[in-house]
């Protein structure tokens, strides 16, 4: 977690880049003003510490597990947990889950669950019996909580391939690692006049994930350089399933270089769990 001190150095960071901006609008044409505000800019924007408080991970508190008070002799009990959660912007909650252990004043054990809570849930009431059966007068003493959150991490991985304006392009291009998913793109060729007024750029790849990786989509573009530097690009979005695109570009220009670019987004599933114990 982003300390006191984070906080207050993102806190000026953020200042000192606003006075940047009312500097430079102010400034006009004087040097010396221009200079200042861009060096107050410059060390705002270098700040690592800022940075890391702005994009703090995902964190996940329990703070508070207790019994709530009953009008009467109850056979059973019911206990309060309630926590607080984080969340980033390239996580997704899917659902909470809480295990209750509770011992008696004899010693004693019971467990209740809780499970498969809403993403939107940050607190849960659990009933568990007063008294153990054994022994009627023995009493609620401690409780030990797991709350686990299962989420979703999204992020994505880029494989970019060279292709030989001649129209070839069918070498192997990608990247592997274990636990990872694995992209590939497998031809990217050059196909002259494939439209009216349009060559085009077939593209097909391949692209596995671990079981607990989703992949969500494809973005594959492509950018070319024409004989006398004009350049031309082109892109589309492809669907988790799909493995091909076609792209185009003018069927006039003459091209020096071809570049195509895959994007592969994803998303990984990753538990955490928070545990506190103790007599609450």
């Amino acid at each position: 977690m982003a300390t006191d001190q984070q906080h207050r150095k993102a806190f000026i960071s953020v200042a000192r880049r606003k006075v940047a901006r009312r500097l430079t609008r102010q400034a006009g044409t004087d040097g010396a003003v221009r200079f200042f505000a861009f060096m107050m800019w410059l060390a705002a924007a270098a700040d690592p510490q800022a940075r890391t408080a702005q994009a703090a991970p995902f964190d996940l508190q329990i703070t508070q597990v207790a019994r709530l008070a009953a009008a009467g002799p109850q056979a059973n009990a019911e206990v309060e947990i309630r926590w607080t959660a984080r969340v980033p912007r390239s996580t997704t909650i899917d659902a909470f889950d809480v295990l209750m252990e509770v011992r008696y004043s004899n010693g004693e054990r019971a467990s209740v669950r809780g499970e498969s809570l809403k993403a939107t849930a940050r607190s849960v009431t659990l009933q568990v019996a007063a008294h153990p059966k054994a022994n009627r007068t023995a009493t609620l003493k401690e409780f030990h909580v797991s709350l686990r959150a299962r989420v979703r991490t999204l992020a994505s991985l880029t494989v970019v391939q060279q292709v030989a304006p001649n129209g070839s392009g069918t070498r192997r291009a990608g990247t592997s690692s274990a636990g990872q998913p694995a992209v590939f793109i497998t031809e990217a060729r050059l196909t002259p006049e494939c439209a009216a007024g349009r060559q085009c750029i077939d593209v097909r790849w391949e692209a596995n994930a671990p079981r607990n990786i989703a992949l969500e989509g494809f973005t594959v573009s492509a950018e070319a350089i024409a004989r006398d530097g004009a350049p031309q690009t082109d892109s589309k979005t492809a669907g988790a399933t799909e493995r091909q695109a076609r792209l185009a570009i003018a069927r006039d220009a003459e091209i020096a270089s071809l570049k195509v670019t895959l994007v592969a987004s994803f998303s990984a599933l990753d538990s955490q769990t928070v545990v506190r114990d103790g007599s609450f």
